[in-house]
């Protein structure tokens, strides 16, 4: 669906996002129906949607990052301190502390271009063509 609209600059066409739940839907009706001949295209359509193999091995090393350093770094911060009367995590606060970490630590390692994340993703990236090419050559 594609909504158009004039302004002053013209016209813009304005494509909303697509939901992935829907596209996974769709395939999953096109196995069904036996419109998909086979289910390898479907494992080759879900793949390109994730990205290419670059931005996997970015998101892999930012969140081994994220769960490896940040966030037990900002786990001993938070039981470091020792806030005072009201201002005391309540019971739901310290339940949910862990995920909220968790949060903060992955939009951390994004926003700040550590120089490990790029050295784990250029290591990532060899790891993945050597492997490439090595199942390439016992075939």
């Amino acid at each position: 669906m594609q909504i158009e609209t004039a302004g002053l600059f013209g016209s813009l066409t304005h494509q909303p996002p697509q939901d992935p739940l829907l596209a996974d839907q769709r395939r999953f009706e096109e196995v069904l129906s036996g419109r998909s001949t086979t289910l390898a295209g479907t494992a080759n359509a879900a793949r390109s949607e994730m990205g290419t193999e670059e931005e996997q091995a970015r998101q892999a090393a930012e969140q081994m990052v994220a769960l490896t350093f940040v966030q037990p770094i900002l786990a001993q911060m938070r039981e470091s301190s020792d806030p005072a009367g009201p201002f005391k995590p309540s019971a739901a606060e310290k339940q949910f502390r862990s995920m909220h970490d968790r949060l903060i630590a992955g939009d951390l390692v994004k926003a700040a271009n550590f120089p490990i994340v790029e050295q784990l993703t250029q290591d990532l990236m060899k790891t993945g063509g050597l492997t490439a090419q090595q199942e390439g050559g016992d075939a």
